[in-house]
């Protein structure tokens, strides 16, 4: 993210004006790279510049306002993108719902949506994990175990109870799947419980 963010402003120093592009380039390096900190002193910079952002510079935005649970937010983020005729696509919905603090706010944003993939239970997922809904983890797994039924469906399970502090739950769940073969995000998974299992606490 820094080099990304040293090259943008070489590049305004040096006479040239920036576009929506440069500034959609650099917030998805400071998100992919772990620093979405930084992501709204970005923005601000953008709206100084009068640049308007596209949908997929929101949805970086929301992507990282998702990180903090921070629904405020999110519902202010809505409402600029109401109020400026932005149409709400299936990957805003899905972003919007990862931002909720609840499983039925998020719920609202999924009905939304058009196309069923496996986006959408690994949103709302993260929201039972960071509201500590276990009950709504396992509802959603069973609502869309008939219409997917992905290994990457029981790793979100498997996840839930993993950030929960259940590991042997998690451990049960990554290896319940006896039709496919285990997945790399599966033994990854498996490890990490293993290893929060073997530290002291």
């Amino acid at each position: 993210p820094k080099q990304a963010e040293a090259v943008h402003w070489s590049m305004v120093e040096s006479g040239i004006k920036p576009t929506v592009t440069s500034y959609r380039v650099l917030l998805n390096a400071f998100y992919t790279g772990g620093r979405c900190d930084r992501i709204p002193y970005i923005w601000s910079k953008m709206e100084r510049s009068q640049i308007q952002p596209d949908t997929q510079c929101y949805l970086t935005l929301l992507k990282a306002t998702a990180l903090t649970a921070d629904e405020t937010t999110a519902l202010e983020i809505l409402k600029e993108l109401t109020s400026k005729g932005v149409t709400l696509t299936d990957e805003l919905n899905i972003a919007l719902a990862s931002c909720c603090s609840s499983l039925t706010t998020a719920k609202r944003f999924i009905s939304q949506v058009k196309t069923i993939t496996e986006d959408i239970p690994q949103a709302l997922f993260r929201v039972c994990a960071k509201s500590k809904d276990v009950s709504g983890a396992e509802s959603v797994f069973s609502d869309y175990l008939p219409s997917l039924g992905t290994s990457g469906l029981y790793l979100g399970l498997a996840n839930v109870y993993h950030e929960l502090g259940d590991h042997k739950a998690a451990l049960h769940i990554c290896f319940r799947r006896h039709d496919a073969p285990p997945t790399r995000g599966i033994y990854e998974l498996s490890l990490r419980c293993h290893l929060a299992m073997s530290s002291p606490p």
